[in-house]
């Protein structure tokens, strides 16, 4: 007989009144329940790891056979050297200079449809004449 079995319980008679009528427990929980429940959820969750590990051991095996080859590694080929703006400003002038043509100039954006390009002092004095 185990310490647990021999632990005795209150009788109804030993509980105070309004312990019963708040539903209180007559025994105690059993701790070897609890062991068994633990030992069963671990050795599950071992089987389930086990059969995990081998289920993708086959199929990386079943891959290998159907995926070409890996590439070799580059390490052998250096990449390019990077070309860097030796005179920044200048680069900034040109396109100053580029956008400022395309705004103070006429020229064309589709000759088959007619429309033009017109500079944007000209186009604001013609939206003031119109009145929109």
């Amino acid at each position: 007989m185990s310490a647990a079995d021999r632990h005795e319980h209150p009788s109804r008679d030993q509980l105070p009144e309004d312990s019963l009528a708040r539903g209180h427990e007559l025994r105690d929980f059993g701790v070897l329940v609890l062991m068994a429940a633990l030992g069963a959820i671990g050795a599950l969750v071992l089987v389930v790891s086990l059969a995990m590990a081998l289920l993708l051991d086959a199929l990386a095996a079943r891959d290998a056979d159907r995926l070409p080859p890996a590439a070799p590694p580059a390490a052998a080929a250096t990449p390019p050297q990077p070309s860097l703006e030796v005179d920044s400003g200048a680069l900034l002038g040109e396109l100053r200079t580029a956008e400022d043509a395309l705004l103070d100039g006429y020229g064309w954006i589709d000759r088959e449809q007619g429309r033009v390009r017109i500079p944007i002092e000209r186009a604001m004095q013609i939206i003031a004449e119109r009145g929109r």
